[in-house]
């Protein structure tokens, strides 16, 4: 992803047909610095990639992007929750995109939702209205 890059189509470029996408309005043309457009491609990646892996039933997988209390947060949900989640072998995608996440200070969980869904919450801090990601580490 570039400099410049607007929310929404850095969200719908990770995305591709892989997933139905679904952006807030307000948040559609938001400009993003890089560093966030990296971290919203790879998250929504890393879970898409999941989400074929562990829930190859999934009839369902959403993209879904909103702001709640100041937060900036992207899910990515699948309706293929399997039987078992921790049963199948993991690698280190969740764990490397909660440890990116942190250093833009956000956080990630995911886990079984409402629905039989497994859900990749990724949140990171939006900022002020007028100046949206403007606390964040440059650099990264």
């Amino acid at each position: 992803p570039l400099s410049g890059a607007v929310l929404g189509d850095a969200v719908r470029a990770a995305a591709g047909s892989a997933a139905r996408v679904a952006v807030a309005e307000e948040l559609d043309q938001l400009p993003v610095p890089s560093q966030v457009a990296t971290t919203v491609h790879r998250v929504v990646t890393e879970a898409l990639t999941n989400a074929r892996r562990h829930a190859p039933a999934a009839t369902e997988v959403v993209v879904s992007v909103r702001v709640e209390t100041d937060e900036l947060v992207l899910e990515v949900a699948n309706d293929g929750l399997p039987a078992n989640p921790r049963s199948a072998p993991g690698g280190f995608g969740i764990i490397g995109m909660a440890e990116r996440l942190e250093m833009l200070g956000g956080s990630l969980t995911a886990g079984p939702g409402p629905g039989a869904r497994w859900t990749v919450a990724a949140r990171l801090p939006l900022g002020g209205e007028d100046t949206p990601f403007d606390a964040l580490p440059r650099g990264l």
